[in-house]
């Protein structure tokens, strides 16, 4: 199997009938899967544009915050002092986003359900189907906006920022993950006006 051992999976195809896939997502991955879609939400061609405004503003914050910490190292240790403490509080809370992250999905019930657990995705003639343990939500293939595949997952876009997804490591090999995805934009193609 490609990927993680947590997602377990049967994959089933012939020709024109039903493509069933069967995987289990654990609570741990749902940050992997929440940064996933904002990755590739941020790669869109309409969206490059606000990245980098972002990221500009984010330099523009930064930089006088840097200058003015160095000037005030050299008029005044104390004040200097209090300015770098106050830095590194910033950036230690920036980058402890990720363990903070895994402390509150930990919080989450481990009772399967509509995003944990057992899955089915099931793509046929009408849409994808996509069934947990008490839901099931059907998307019709006008409904599919992108199939996309980031890092460990496969995301199929039902809006700009929510997406259905499946673990790589539901696939045998990289052959087969492809060939689901082609079939995916296949049905996606012949169904859609």
């Amino acid at each position: 199997m490609v990927g993680r051992d947590t997602a377990r999976a049967q994959y089933i195809k012939v020709n024109t009938q039903p493509m069933e896939i069967n995987f289990e997502v654990s609570k741990k991955e749902i940050g992997q899967i929440g940064r996933c879609v904002t990755k590739s939400v941020w790669s869109q061609p309409e969206n490059r544009r606000i990245k980098y405004i972002l990221q500009t503003l984010n330099l523009i914050f930064w930089i006088p915050i840097g200058f003015f910490a160095a000037w005030s190292f050299s008029k005044s240790e104390e004040f200097g002092s209090l300015i770098l403490y106050g830095m590194v509080l910033v950036m230690g809370v920036m980058y402890l986003y990720r363990f903070i992250e895994k402390k509150l999905i930990n919080l989450l019930p481990n009772d399967p359900g509509p995003s944990l657990g057992p899955l089915k995705l099931t793509a046929d003639e009408q849409g994808i189907t996509v069934a947990g343990t008490g839901s099931k939500t059907i998307t019709e293939w006008g409904g599919v906006k992108q199939i996309v595949r980031i890092s460990d997952y496969i995301l199929i876009f039902i809006d700009r920022q929510m997406a259905h997804y499946v673990p790589v490591s539901a696939f045998e090999n990289e052959n087969k993950v492809a060939e689901f995805i082609n079939e995916l934009e296949s049905f996606r193609k012949s169904h859609t006006t």
